[in-house]
């Protein structure tokens, strides 16, 4: 994939996954099971750091190679992670603990077992907000810049949600500076509401930044249906961009 077919394609949902050189990721079709099998693959290959995504951030923010050199890309919400959780409370409600009891620990015999297990959560794993986010996780609309190393240190700080990492970013830029951020990275339409930061749930701040343990599956439903309306958003607006680019 090159950028004018990129934008000729019209597709801000589309799956950089797809630009994986490994056949059997490449070419699943299911959301999820895709994901498992890129998390699987162990390769080099980083969706964010694709080429092809390189060569958007160049177009979209005007960024010559060594001003992109002083930027890390980064995956904005994880999949996984509230994915995770997702399984965990499912298991809750069905009155077992059939993720734990296998006591895998380590991730990529984690994402085996899962893809085994396919069937076990498939009223989860078909859901359509679950299905969406799977794919949308490695869309441009969940792509950005951060300063360099911050991603590592967002990991661990904000167990990679954005809201929090935005309340971060006011905090440290004051709101002026902040807004001004939020323009250039697309952030106002997707995750702000008059210059408010739109939280993923009631409390949800850098100081109480878990997800709730009693949060059942319908309300972790509601969380990944904010977040993927969030990424389609700012998908959007990214592919509007590139769009009045060419047309200019």
């Amino acid at each position: 994939m090159n950028i004018p077919l990129f934008i000729a394609n019209n597709n801000y949902q589309y799956d950089f996954k797809n630009e994986s050189s490994k056949e059997e990721v490449k070419h699943e079709e299911n959301p999820v099971k895709k994901f498992l099998k890129y998390k699987i693959s162990g390769s080099s290959f980083d969706c964010d750091r694709s080429e092809l995504a390189r060569s958007l951030y160049k177009k979209i923010w005007r960024l010559s190679d060594e001003q992109l050199a002083n930027y890390d890309s980064d995956t904005m919400n994880s999949f996984y992670r509230i994915y995770r959780l997702l399984l965990l409370a499912y298991d809750i409600e069905q009155g077992n603990s059939y993720w734990k009891s296998s006591g895998i620990s380590n991730y990529k015999l984690r994402y085996k077992w899962l893809l085994n297990e396919y069937d076990y959560y498939k009223e989860i794993n078909e859901h359509k907000e679950v299905q969406k986010f799977a794919a949308l996780t490695h869309s441009i609309g969940n792509f950005t810049l951060v300063p360099k190393g911050f991603n590592t240190k967002r990991n661990t700080l904000f167990d990679d949600y954005w809201d929090i990492t935005l309340e971060y970013f006011l905090k440290e830029f004051g709101e002026d500076t902040f807004l001004q951020h939020c323009q250039k990275f697309k952030y106002i339409g997707a995750y702000l509401d008059n210059s408010e930061i739109q939280m993923y749930w009631d409390g949800h701040a850098m100081n109480n930044k878990k997800l709730p343990s009693n949060f059942n599956t319908i309300q972790i439903l509601e969380v990944i249906k904010k977040i993927n309306r969030s990424i389609e958003i700012r998908g959007k607006e990214m592919l509007q961009e590139l769009t009045n680019m060419k047309n200019q």
